[in-house]
């Protein structure tokens, strides 16, 4: 996973950077950041952290006394739950920590 990951941001990476941005160089430092970043957060850490989404969300509805269903990994309740923890962890760990990190490694 770590390497998969780290191989399709410089994949991107170069093809933003050719296609999009139309340079005639490649940045390597920057590739080699997002593919530094991307191999160990994306392909690492939330590898690991996917995993306990659905635990975490069941966990919470038990303590809440919430719905069967929520509780239950195989309904759309307990789906949208994961959601809204993806979606807090992208706000307050993802975002920031990738432009902290590739920043960084850039120099900046």
């Amino acid at each position: 996973d770590m390497a998969a990951a780290g191989c399709l941001a410089v994949a991107a990476d170069t093809l933003c950077q050719k296609v999009i941005e139309e340079r005639e160089r490649i940045d390597w430092r920057r590739a080699g950041a997002l593919a530094a970043f991307n191999g160990l957060y994306v392909g690492g850490f939330l590898h690991v952290l996917y995993q306990c989404y659905s635990p975490v969300v069941s966990a919470v509805a038990t303590r809440m006394a919430a719905s069967s269903a929520l509780r239950s990994t195989a309904s759309p309740q307990h789906a949208l739950g994961c959601a809204v923890v993806d979606n807090l962890h992208c706000g307050s760990l993802y975002i920031p920590a990738f432009f902290a990190c590739v920043g960084t490694m850039q120099g900046q």
